[in-house]
């Protein structure tokens, strides 16, 4: 294994990293070894706040991963990323699959485990009733893995708590299928492996 540092926007990314790379290779990353980049803009320029970490790391024989999301134009997010990883030594992977645009969210609603798949049809059925009454905004992913969980969880405080981004457990098989072999972690695979097999 190769000794990496992770940099992500938010709680949900890291929680995700961290329980993802739990599975796939037994390794318990702490939250000092998945850094918060508390979002991200357009031009990425929050990268510039962790400049010297990637300088930190490069010096000491860590390697600096950033994975954010594509958004709405991978190829123009990659490009800029592209930019920045060559100036600052870092290595870098878009959400969802690092080709097409999209976000975490786009990951997590095509790996819920398939026996809660009428959940998804009915949220298709919600969805299309708001577009045809044409007075309505559907709400976003976030939205919809937020109604997931809280339709398996329940209502309970306690059950409540389970639907924070940093409670979530994504090695909870009655919820996601971690499953490396589907098309939407099959490249995130391939990238991580350089860094934990080996």
């Amino acid at each position: 294994m190769i000794a990496v540092q992770f940099f992500v926007e938010g709680i949900s990314d890291r929680k995700f990293l961290q329980d993802l790379i739990k599975a796939w290779y037994k390794v318990e990353l702490t939250e000092a070894d998945i850094n918060l980049l508390n979002g991200i803009d357009v031009r990425l320029e929050k990268l510039r706040l962790s400049r010297m970490n990637f300088a930190q790391n490069r010096d000491s024989g860590v390697r600096s991963i950033v994975i954010v999301d594509a958004d709405q134009d991978a190829d123009a997010r990659k490009e800029i990323l592209a930019g920045w990883a060559a100036e600052f030594i870092f290595d870098f992977y878009l959400w969802p699959n690092h080709t097409d645009s999209g976000d975490l969210e786009s990951v997590l609603e095509k790996i819920y485990n398939t026996s809660n798949h009428d959940f998804f049809d009915c949220w298709r059925g919600y969805e299309n009733c708001l577009l045809a009454s044409g007075k309505y905004t559907t709400p976003n992913r976030k939205a919809k893995i937020f109604a997931y969980l809280e339709s398996l969880h329940g209502s309970s405080k306690s059950q409540k708590e389970l639907l924070k981004e940093e409670k979530r457990d994504f090695l909870n098989e009655k919820l996601w299928n971690l499953d490396a072999s589907q098309p939407v972690l099959y490249n995130l695979k391939v990238f991580l492996d350089r860094y934990f097999i080996g």
